[in-house]
């Protein structure tokens, strides 16, 4: 899982960039899209954003937060609706979600991929702590009562 946030005063120019990434174990693609979403959300707020554009590479995820698309998959349900209602609750000013193709993604692409390669030499995701995990939460670095490690993150401005 990988974001990068953009802050800018009044949509104009970009003031600083933020970015963290994170090794979230054995997961689906779709899982860690949401994962960031949730993330991403979260991180803004603390950051002190009014409003909210989330762009993503997924469509999936960009067309089931919108209520375009119906979620069939069981464990991605509260996920759509914790990410929903975060949205909702945070950014009440405004808030979209577009996606945009992988190849403008880039620099998120990366971030995800060291978290990946990172995570995969520290794994604190044993199969018995999988087993433990209950579906469709997603354990992020904002909430402190997940009571996991996070594998890799990192946040800075540049």
């Amino acid at each position: 899982m990988a974001i990068v946030i953009r802050l800018s005063k009044d949509g104009i120019g970009v003031e600083a960039v933020h970015s963290l990434s994170r090794y979230l174990g054995i997961r689906t693609n779709n899982y860690a899209e949401y994962a960031a979403v949730i993330t991403a959300v979260k991180f803004a707020k603390h950051l002190g954003a009014d409003e909210l554009l989330v762009m993503t590479d997924s469509q999936l995820v960009c067309n089931q937060v919108k209520g375009n698309w119906r979620v069939l998959h069981a464990e991605l349900k509260p996920l759509r609706s914790q990410a929903h209602k975060l949205l909702q609750q945070l950014f009440p000013d405004g808030w979209d979600i577009q996606w945009h193709r992988r190849n403008h993604n880039v620099e998120a692409d990366a971030l995800c991929t060291l978290a990946i390669n990172h995570g995969r030499n520290r794994n604190p995701y044993t199969p018995q702590k999988l087993k433990d995990l209950r579906p469709g939460r997603v354990h992020d670095p904002f909430d402190s009562s997940s009571g996991i490690e996070s594998g890799t993150s990192s946040a800075g401005s540049r």
